[in-house]
């Protein structure tokens, strides 16, 4: 038997499935890093957003304030 032929096939092999592992490894980092800055875009774009919405609140809360000053000046 050749031990030496067999022990370089073996090294050969561990090595390609660390290779594997790197690969597989890498490629989940890259997919997770990618997720999470999509994830912050999207957090980020829901936020200007809502910051939106509560200034068209805060417009509606003033209209409705004069149009009661309005009022009740009126029926005075």
């Amino acid at each position: 038997m050749n031990y030496e032929g067999i022990l370089a096939q073996g090294i050969a092999q561990i090595a390609q499935y660390l290779w594997y592992g790197i690969l597989i490894q890498a490629g989940t980092f890259l997919v997770t890093v990618g997720l999470l800055i999509y994830g912050l875009v999207q957090l980020k774009r829901d936020n200007r957003e809502i910051m939106r919405e509560i200034g068209n609140v805060g417009a509606m809360t003033q209209n409705v304030a004069a149009m009661t000053r309005e009022i009740l000046r009126r029926t005075e």
